[in-house]
């Protein structure tokens, strides 16, 4: 009989068909992302107060490097911590030695002197020519027996120290 019907595959309008005004709830989607960000910043608040509260808990810690005390037995050889520093610290101790006035052993009055003094005084006392080869190098009686320098080296490094720049 003679109706006819159109419908969407035949490109016709069909008057019961509702028009979407909108793809989704805004209003929906803006609660959802403020939900959202709200339970990310109270997670994030959450894990700074419980930072902060193992940092304020933990006991006093030893002001060293390595917490090895008692854990590793004390025969063995251990890492240096600052290893360039204790070579600095080594090699200045050395050079103080050689370049400078000291007690060797204060007891028996034997000074030290720097290494170029003590090579001036062995070429100068001409021990080198009477040295026997495979023998000690012997010189006079290292404790001086009067004059100047006896005087300096009883009195201490630093007399000994301007009695050899008088020299």
């Amino acid at each position: 009989m003679g109706t006819h019907s159109h419908s969407h595959s035949d490109g016709g309008y069909d008057p019961n068909a509702r028009i979407e005004m909108r793809d989704a709830d805004l209003g929906l989607a803006a609660k959802t992302m403020a939900g959202i960000l709200f339970g990310l910043v109270a997670c994030m608040a959450l894990g700074v107060l419980m930072f902060r509260f193992q940092i304020n808990n933990q006991p006093p810690q030893e002001p060293t490097i390595f917490k090895t005390e008692g854990r590793l037995p004390t025969n063995v050889p251990r890492l240096q911590a600052f290893p360039a520093k204790d070579l600095a610290e080594f090699q200045k101790q050395q050079h103080d030695r050689l370049h400078g006035y000291g007690w060797s052993d204060k007891q028996g009055e034997v000074a030290r002197v720097p290494i170029e003094k003590g090579i001036e005084m062995v070429l100068s006392s001409g021990a080198l020519a009477a040295r026997v080869p495979g023998q000690p190098l012997k010189l006079a009686d290292p404790k001086p027996q009067g004059g100047g320098a006896a005087k300096a080296a009883a009195a201490g490094p630093a007399a000994a120290v301007k009695e050899a720049k008088k020299q």
